[in-house]
């Protein structure tokens, strides 16, 4: 019997041995969605085994967003839908062969077959619905760390998917567009929110944790938009820039989130107008 931890009474995580990734599956009368389905070949696997012996139907693989670590393992739920916010599939950052070149990178991955970018059935724009047995699941856009990039929230229980936002182990890795992620912080509200799952790094239900997840990452955002928006305005250039923003307070470990942190600074910097001579930040990624 595979074993798949159960987080809430209608949501199960499966946690990857990778960069405390996860998947989830929302489960109600035998019906369920898959969220992100997994990163190893032997956790897909062992992700779909798991459905297979609850004698669950999987209606629908939602994917929060094109990162290549959010893509892998659909085709193991060939007959449910796929489900993406629409710029997943128009968004240049998930052009497939470049998410290809990136899965190919990733050695150890086991992949039984060769990465083929997942095309979604269905997309929206700002809000959807999906409705699970008796769930009704909200795929909300929330862009900023990607174009593309969605939660799922289960508004009866407060339950929500953040996907690549809001977690203890990372600070907001701004690879998209640092004023949508802003915009994306302000219109959150921790009131509406019990139980909190990142794709990366521990789910929470303390309340109070979630109101200082959401905190700090609105004060990180804040604080680096302010900081580079002014010294491009003061006309430093970027090694002054990222000088200025070396303080910039976060409450994620500093030394595992020093590289996002520069390239963070370096990415708004140009958002902002400053000059580079060849690509810095995320654009190197």
């Amino acid at each position: 019997m595979t074993n798949i931890p159960q987080l809430t009474p209608n949501l199960w995580i499966n946690s990857s041995e990778l960069f405390t990734y996860h998947s989830g599956v929302f489960v109600s009368e035998n019906r369920a969605a898959v969220i992100d389905p997994g990163l190893k070949q032997k956790e897909i696997d062992a992700l779909a085994q798991f459905v297979r012996e609850q004698n669950w139907q999987v209606d629908a693989v939602i994917l929060t967003h094109g990162h290549w670590d959010h893509v892998l393992g659909t085709e193991a739920f060939p007959n449910a839908r796929i489900y993406a916010q629409r710029e997943f599939i128009t968004s240049p950052a998930n052009n497939p062969a470049e998410v290809a070149r990136r899965v190919k990178e990733n050695t150890g991955l086991g992949l039984a077959k060769p990465f083929v970018m997942p095309t979604p059935h269905e997309t929206f724009d700002e809000r959807m619905q999906i409705q699970i047995g008796a769930l009704t699941l909200e795929l909300v856009h929330t862009p900023g760390h990607a174009a593309d990039h969605l939660f799922v929230y289960e508004r009866a229980s407060g339950t929500v998917w953040t996907a690549d936002m809001l977690t203890d182990e990372e600070i907001p890795f701004v690879s998209d567009n640092l004023a949508a992620f802003e915009r994306t912080l302000e219109n959150l509200d921790a009131d509406d929110f019990q139980f909190l799952i990142p794709c990366h790094g521990m789910p929470t239900d303390d309340a109070n944790e979630i109101r200082a997840r959401i905190a700090n990452d609105r004060a990180y955002i804040s604080e680096l938009r302010e900081r580079v928006q002014n010294a491009v305005r003061a006309g430093k250039n970027l090694d002054e820039t990222k000088e200025i923003c070396l303080d910039i307070p976060y409450r994620q470990s500093v030394e595992n989130n020093r590289g996002a942190h520069r390239r963070n600074v370096e990415s708004a910097y140009v958002e902002f107008g400053g000059s580079v001579s060849e690509p810095v930040g995320w654009a190197r990624e």
